[in-house]
């Protein structure tokens, strides 16, 4: 009588994608000259266009965000707009006082 013994292999014991059979395969397709493109689904240029411009589009907004925030920070950062802002509320207020003094004579010149 002939035993045979059969062995169990655990799945802890096998590798799912050992490297020997990687390189092996590899080995083969670059041999066969075989193209990986053609076994794959053919698509169009006019499907694959579209979502590449919304991407292309979705980018350059981005970059323009970040172009303007970066300057937003830049002028906050040298604190010109504070500075311009004093300004503009130190001639406000002169043309205020001007209006003022001028009063009675604008009011009636205007009606004129």
């Amino acid at each position: 009588m002939s035993s045979t013994t059969t062995v169990k292999t655990h799945s802890k014991d096998a590798k799912p994608l050992p490297l020997s059979e990687i390189l092996r395969d590899l080995a083969y397709t670059r041999v066969s000259d075989l193209d990986l493109s053609s076994l794959l689904p053919q698509s169009s240029a006019a499907d694959v266009s579209p979502v590449l411009s919304d991407v292309d589009n979705f980018v350059a907004q981005s970059y323009e965000f970040v172009r303007e925030a970066k300057a937003a920070l830049k002028i906050h950062d040298r604190e010109s707009a504070k500075a311009e802002g004093t300004k503009l509320e130190h001639i406000r207020s002169e043309l205020e006082e001007s209006v003022e003094a001028m009063g009675p004579s604008l009011i009636s010149s205007d009606k004129r």
